[in-house]
């Protein structure tokens, strides 16, 4: 798990690094390889309010507009300006409940797999112990998918 900001993550070496940045390595112009194939980035972290200091925050996203993003599906641990739960021996609320989903919903298209792990996550929350913000939902957005995703097809 990753200390996270509105807009940017801070890595192990304390530099800034944006989603947007994060998310251009995956372009069709920079991962040519990987063009019209699916790309699922997960961002396990907090995504709370911005530092007072922006000064290392990186490009906005305007500043890429020009580079094609498609087949792109962003997940995040919570909602923009909230943190993500962190049981102390367990690790986060938000793999657990993906593992869980993505273990029993293997055969079922993504959206349904994520929207079956934000109710799992949630219900977590609820029941979650001596935690201050008690407020956690996974955001997710498809940005140029066109066909729907199976990580396995069905046994039926």
């Amino acid at each position: 798990m990753s200390h996270g900001f509105s807009s940017h993550i801070i890595c192990s070496d304390e530099e800034y690094i944006s989603y947007s940045e994060i998310m251009m390595k995956f372009s069709n112009q920079n991962c040519t390889f990987m063009a019209n194939k699916p790309k699922i980035i997960f961002f396990n972290c907090c995504r709370g309010p911005l530092p007072e200091d922006n000064q290392n925050q990186d490009k906005t996203d305007s500043e890429n507009t020009s580079q094609e993003l498609k087949d792109i599906v962003e997940v995040y641990a919570t909602l923009d300006n909230y943190l993500a739960l962190r049981h102390e021996d367990y690790g986060t609320l938000f793999v657990d409940a993906l593992t869980e989903s993505l273990r029993e919903y293997s055969s079922c298209e993504l959206t349904k797999i994520l929207i079956k792990a934000n109710k799992s996550l949630m219900d977590k929350v609820k029941k979650a112990i001596n935690n201050i913000e008690r407020r956690q939902a996974m955001e997710f957005r498809f940005i140029g998918v066109s066909k729907s995703i199976y990580f396995r097809k069905s046994r039926e």
